[in-house]
């Protein structure tokens, strides 16, 4: 597989068309991720990945699909994910991983906050108690989260802090000092973030992931950036309905065992 300058990247997105997800915008615009193809004459294959997330575009005729697939499993390091922007590369993937291959269900919606209210996200955000407190990532919060591993995902798509601060956006939720809950920047693209929401096991079912996403949501409404949000489950999907996502659909995508 060859890399794709970020220059050249842009006349590739068609292939991606059917792929509401914002990583693909992170790829191609070079604020995260990196892009492939098979061939720089001809390309039939077309990969994106992002952190822990790999998306394959093919012709259903491409015979170097099992050569592309080994390439993506020395991208990653830990499990991972791959989504089929089309279906022609689904049979070789499960052949492909076969033992190590679990399909399941994601939800996109509707990218765009013209459904929302923004008094409702900020009442939200009061109804946690007084014990918690809200903070944006800083310098010292985005060190804690790389060392940290329930909350590494708010910035695992950045190297640096200063990447970050550049780029991305995250909202904690801090009880006595220490982080419970956080909403962040899964990955940034021209005019917006993609969402990653988690709360610390031990502080679940206390609407801290509603008012962490409203936080975020609020903030990212002040600087004029959209909240993508990508469903990896329905209760991630009930919660964004919440806050006035519109579901789009439901597709295929597979966890990958890396041992």
């Amino acid at each position: 597989m060859i890399p794709v300058i970020v220059d050249e990247r842009k006349k590739y997105i068609n292939r991606f068309s059917d792929c509401e997800d914002a990583c693909i915008l992170s790829a191609v615009s070079g604020m995260n991720g990196d892009m492939y193809i098979d061939n720089a004459k001809e390309p039939r294959i077309f990969v994106i990945n992002v952190s822990d997330y790999t998306f394959i575009a093919s012709d259903p005729e491409a015979e170097s699909i099992l050569k592309c697939l080994e390439f993506v499993d020395t991208l990653h390091d830990d499990d991972y994910n791959i989504r089929c922007v089309d279906k022609s590369p689904e049979g070789a993937v499960e052949s492909f991983f076969k033992g190590r291959v679990h399909p399941y269900s994601r939800f996109a919606t509707e990218r765009t906050f013209k459904y929302m209210d923004p008094e409702a996200l900020k009442a939200n955000t009061e109804k946690v108690g007084g014990e918690f407190s809200f903070a944006l990532i800083d310098r010292a919060l985005f060190e804690k989260c790389k060392k940290t591993e329930w909350m590494h995902s708010f910035v695992v798509s950045y190297d640096t802090y200063e990447e970050f601060e550049k780029t991305g956006l995250g909202v904690l939720i801090l009880k006595d000092g220490e982080p419970v809950s956080g909403a962040s920047s899964y990955s940034s693209y021209p005019g917006g973030i993609e969402v990653e929401i988690i709360t610390r096991e031990d502080h679940r079912q206390k609407g801290l992931a509603k008012a962490a996403g409203s936080a975020l949501i609020l903030e990212c409404m002040k600087r004029g950036l959209v909240a993508s949000w990508d469903a990896a489950h329905e209760k991630s999907l009930e919660l964004a309905k919440s806050l006035g996502y519109r579901f789009l659909y439901e597709y295929k995508i597979y966890r990958i065992d890396k041992t």
